[in-house]
C-alpha cells in the first residue's frame, strides 16, 4: 500500500483512496497539491461520507422508489389490461358481422364509416407532415350513429369495439404502454386494435368470432386522445407488411 495512507484506521484508508480517486478524476494530480494534502485531505473521511449520503439521497434511493412505483404500475396495468368480458356482454354478438376468418367491417360495427369517423388515414400525408413518419393504420372514433343506437355502448356506457374477423385473439401491451388486441385471421392476416382502455381478451389468448366485443376504446400509450388505431397486416416472404384497412371495411 502507498505509504501516504494511514494504516491505523481502515475506514480512513478507504476514505482517502476514494477521495484521491474522485479529486484526481475532476482535477488531474490535484491530490498532490500542497494545500489539498494539508488542509482538505485530513477531512477526507467526512467529505467522502457527506457525498456518499448525498448520492444516496439524490440518486440511489429515488431510483429504488421509482423502480417500486413502476413495478406497482405494471401490476395495476395488467389488471386494467384484462378485466374479463362484462357479464352483460357475455354471448353478445354485434349485428352485421359474419362468422368468417376474413376481416370485414368496422371495429365499431356497420359497413364503411356508417358508425365511425376517420381521424387519420393510412399513409396520411397530414399525419406524416406533423409526426415525420408514415401512419401504418387507420385512426377512428365512434360516430353519432354509434352513440345513438349501439346496444353494447348503451349497456356499458363506454365505446365498445368488436372483432372484425373470427380467429385467435391475444391481449398485448406495446413499448409505449398502449393496450391492444391482436387477432390472427384466416390466411395469416393479422389485425391490431391499439390504444385500448380495457381489453376483454386474456393475455394467453382465446378464440373469438366476428362481432364479439373485444375491448373498450381508450388512449393508452403514445396517443393524443381516445381512438382506435386499426391495423391490417399481411404475411410476406420477409415477415408482415401493413396495408390500408379501408380495403376491408
Amino acid at each position: 500500500m502507498n505509504s501516504e495512507y494511514s494504516i491505523n484506521n481502515p475506514l480512513q484508508v478507504i476514505a482517502e483512496i476514494v477521495f484521491d480517486a474522485v479529486i484526481n478524476s475532476i482535477f488531474p494530480g490535484a491530490s498532490n497539491n500542497k494545500f489539498i494534502k494539508n488542509t482538505v485531505k485530513p477531512f477526507s473521511s467526512i467529505i467522502t461520507l457527506f457525498f456518499t449520503l448525498l448520492l444516496l439521497l439524490i440518486v440511489i434511493i429515488p431510483s429504488l422508489l421509482v423502480g417500486a412505483t413502476i413495478t406497482g404500475s405494471i401490476g395495476s396495468m395488467e389488471s386494467v389490461m384484462y378485466s374479463g368480458l362484462p357479464e352483460a356482454l357475455i354471448g353478445y354478438v354485434e349485428e352485421g358481422f359474419e362468422d368468417t376468418g376474413f376481416p370485414r367491417g368496422n371495429p365499431f360495427g356497420g359497413r364503411g364509416f356508417e358508425y365511425a369517423t376517420k381521424t387519420a388515414g393510412y399513409r396520411d400525408l397530414g399525419y406524416y407532415q406533423y409526426y415525420n413518419r408514415w401512419h401504418d393504420g387507420l385512426d377512428m372514433v365512434p360516430g353519432p350513429n354509434y352513440y345513438a343506437s349501439n346496444e353494447a355502448h348503451q349497456i356499458l356506457k363506454e365505446p365498445v369495439m368488436f372483432a372484425t374477423c373470427s380467429g385467435f385473439a391475444t391481449s398485448l401491451i406495446d413499448g409505449a404502454g398502449a393496450l391492444y388486441v391482436s387477432i390472427d385471421c384466416r390466411d395469416g392476416i393479422q389485425l391490431w386494435y391499439v390504444h385500448n382502455k380495457v381489453n376483454f381478451i386474456p393475455q394467453e389468448g382465446t378464440q373469438v368470432r366476428a362481432g364479439q366485443p373485444i375491448a373498450i376504446m381508450g388512449n393508452t400509450g403514445n396517443s393524443d386522445g381516445a381512438h382506435v388505431h386499426y391495423v391490417v397486416r399481411l404475411p410476406s416472404y420477409s415477415g408482415y407488411i401493413f396495408v390500408d384497412p379501408e380495403l376491408y371495411l
